[in-house]
């Protein structure tokens, strides 16, 4: 799943670098792990989440520097615990970027922006 899809795909770092939507180890992770992290450590959960939906408001793009920059993890926990910081259901996928954080080495991460309040159901 982590490996390279075919010889179109060997320039693209990427692709090596995170799974795909509908790659299985992801998949496992958003459906067993995350769901404890956000359970374990709830407080800090609802923290990152304030802290996106802040940095997102009106359209802004956000990415998980932006809110680790804001708002750090605890040593100790464990940093994909991050990925609960923008949900599907409140935020749209527009794109990746490299990491300007030497922890993450360039990885490349996810771009986010906050869905619409007619998208979210509370539009008046």
């Amino acid at each position: 799943a982590w490996q390279r899809r075919g010889p179109r795909y060997l320039n693209q770092v990427s692709e090596l670098e995170q799974p795909e939507e509908g790659d299985e180890m992801g998949e496992i992770y958003e459906q067993q792990v995350l769901p404890l992290q956000v359970e374990r450590h709830k407080d800090l959960v609802d923290k990152l989440r304030k802290t996106a939906r802040e940095l997102g408001a009106y359209g802004k793009e956000v990415t998980s520097d932006d809110v680790h920059a804001k708002c750090p993890i605890p040593v100790g926990v464990d940093p994909r615990v991050m990925g609960a910081a923008f949900p599907k259901t409140d935020w749209v996928r527009v794109g990746s970027r490299k990491s300007n954080r030497a922890v993450n080495h360039g990885r490349f991460l996810s771009v986010w922006v906050r869905k619409s309040e007619r998208e979210l159901g509370l539009a008046k």
